[in-house]
C-alpha cells in the first residue's frame, strides 16, 4: 500500500556545523589530538558510516591553526554539513507520520551515502 505525504524541509534553522570523516583505524588518534588543547569535537558520538567515522566539529575549530595541522597530518578534510529538518504532512495533520512509515523512510535514507544520520520524532503509533 502506498501512502502519499507532502514533504517540506528547512535548512536554515541551525548554525553552521562542520564534520570530518576519519578512517576507522585513525579515529582514536585524531580524536586524541583534537582534544589536546581544546575539545574541538562536539559532544555527540561519532557516526559510523562504512569504514569511516563522522565526527562533528565546532565552528571555531575551523579557524584554529592547531586543528588544521591535525587535519593535514591525517589527510582529513573539514567539511560543512547541512542539518535538514523534514516535515511530513498528510491532509490537515501536521508533524506526525505513522511509525511504520517513518521507519521505512528512515531505512531508505540511511542507504544514501550522502546522508549521515536520520533521527525520527513526532511518530504516531
Amino acid at each position: 500500500m502506498t501512502v502519499d505525504y507532502r514533504m517540506e524541509y528547512d535548512t536554515n534553522s541551525t548554525d553552521e556545523i562542520y564534520y570530518i570523516m576519519v578512517d576507522k583505524n585513525k579515529i582514536t588518534d585524531v580524536r586524541d589530538e583534537l582534544g589536546k588543547e581544546n575539545n574541538w569535537t562536539k559532544s555527540v558520538p561519532a557516526i559510523k558510516k562504512g569504514n569511516y567515522y563522522i565526527i562533528t566539529v565546532y565552528e571555531q575549530a575551523t579557524y584554529d591553526k592547531n586543528v588544521l595541522a591535525v587535519l593535514d597530518k591525517y589527510d582529513v578534510q573539514l567539511k560543512r554539513f547541512v542539518w535538514c529538518e523534514i516535515r511530513f504532512y498528510k491532509g490537515s495533520k501536521n508533524w506526525w507520520i505513522p511509525e511504520k512509515e517513518a521507519i521505512k523512510i528512515k531505512n531508505e535514507l540511511d542507504k544514501n551515502e550522502n546522508i549521515y544520520t536520520v533521527m525520527l520524532s513526532y511518530l504516531y503509533p
